[in-house]
């Protein structure tokens, strides 16, 4: 029980964790907390102005591209834009490491 390291409280020194690392988890719990929310009103802002852009453009258009002809409507046309610029995003975002992106070969 006599332990030369011991302060005069009882406590040992160095095993007190300084007063930053305990605020820290708050602030870090309350920011992830607001960036979730803000994601979720994005994404059903997004939606939403999708399934306006979707209901407000209707007409049947045609997509030439060197032979083909398509005729489809022009929602389907930017939804499925919509899709494939997603789809770039999550590709593009997984070819990522914590120093940048990753080389292909």
């Amino acid at each position: 029980m006599n332990d030369p390291d011991a302060t005069h409280d009882g406590s040992a020194e160095g095993l007190e964790a300084p007063a930053s690392r305990e605020v820290a988890p708050l602030a870090r719990s309350t920011g992830g907390r607001v960036r979730g929310v803000l994601k979720i009103v994005a994404v059903i802002l997004a939606v939403g102005l999708l399934v306006v852009l979707t209901l407000q453009n209707t007409d049947d258009i045609s997509l030439n591209l060197l032979a083909w002809t398509v005729t489809l409507s022009a929602a389907l046309l930017v939804f499925a834009l919509i899709v494939a610029g997603v789809l770039i995003g999550w590709v593009l975002r997984s070819m990522r490491d914590d120093d940048g992106f990753r080389p292909l070969g």
